[in-house]
């Protein structure tokens, strides 16, 4: 997991000799198992910002904590517009938060 944070997941897997793709199970493993145990009550105030990946037409929109310094970013999502921030309504309920 160290690994995985420090470089990208395919460069990982040739360093460790095995595949991306079972990287990338694990990798969702751990974080589906993280967030289900996410609380974010405590989140008052948030930002969004919607920015393009690569040149072109291809956005993601990233919801950040704005009373963390460390590590900001609760939600990420590729795509923008009024079915993200829905999305992002959802998934904060769903972890306690107040999207009032």
């Amino acid at each position: 997991m160290t690994l995985m944070r420090e470089m990208p997941v395919l460069a990982a897997a040739r360093f460790m000799e095995t595949t991306d793709q079972l990287l990338w199970r694990m990798l969702e493993y751990y974080i589906h198992q993280n967030l289900e145990h996410w609380d974010l009550s405590a989140v008052e105030k948030l930002a969004l910002d919607e920015t393009a990946s690569k040149r072109g037409h291809n956005y993601v929109t990233v919801f950040l904590d704005m009373d963390k310094a460390d590590k900001p970013v609760i939600f990420a999502v590729p795509g923008r517009g009024k079915a993200i921030v829905k999305a992002f309504s959802r998934f904060l309920k769903q972890h306690q938060g107040q999207p009032e």
